[in-house]
């Protein structure tokens, strides 16, 4: 199965969790599965709530409040960030989205999830975007972690992404859990 056959219906069912426990990668950055998922390098107050696998072997870095994981042919994105009271989620991910190279967002209406394994109350939505030039698709999730605190997470997945890629991608964001 090619990567374009994820729609966005395996992509929220991916934001929903589906009992999985994270994706896990080769370190090769190419999305394959092989060894465990590297731990998300996250600010100290995200940290203490909640945790998220990453894919192996992706380079992670820091952009404004986001930390950003990029595959090596940079098909793919995940992101992580906290909100605050009265900030605009489609702000924030736009803000991450210019830091992966993702433009034209055309954003999809959100509706409430289940996220991880957890089963956070989230609202998510899916979206369509062009990344590096290619066409591609994003969804994003704003989780309730509890004491008036949000999480956002975020992802970007050209169509032309391999299939492991994409189950890298979607799994990482399914494995947002309670510490």
């Amino acid at each position: 199965m090619s990567a374009r056959k994820f729609g966005v219906l395996v992509v929220t069912v991916a934001l929903i969790g589906c009992g999985q426990s994270g994706p896990s990668g080769s370190g090769t950055g190419k999305g394959d599965t092989g060894a465990a998922p590297a731990p998300a390098e996250v600010k100290p107050a995200f940290a203490a709530r909640v945790q998220m696998d990453t894919p192996a072997g992706w380079v992670g870095q820091r952009h404004a409040a986001w930390s950003l994981y990029e595959a090596a042919d940079k098909l793919s994105y995940v992101a992580h960030t906290e909100m605050g009271a009265g900030e605009s989620v489609q702000d924030k991910v736009r803000e991450v989205a210019g830091a992966a190279g993702a433009t034209e967002l055309r954003f999809s209406g959100e509706q409430d999830i289940g996220l991880g394994p957890d089963k956070l109350p989230a609202r998510a939505a899916p979206g369509a975007c062009r990344l590096g030039g290619r066409e591609a698709t994003f969804q994003y999730a704003v989780a309730d972690v509890g004491d008036d605190q949000r999480v956002v997470v975020a992802f970007f997945l050209a169509k032309d992404a391999t299939e492991a890629e994409a189950r890298a991608t979607m799994g990482s964001i399914a494995s947002l859990r309670r510490k």
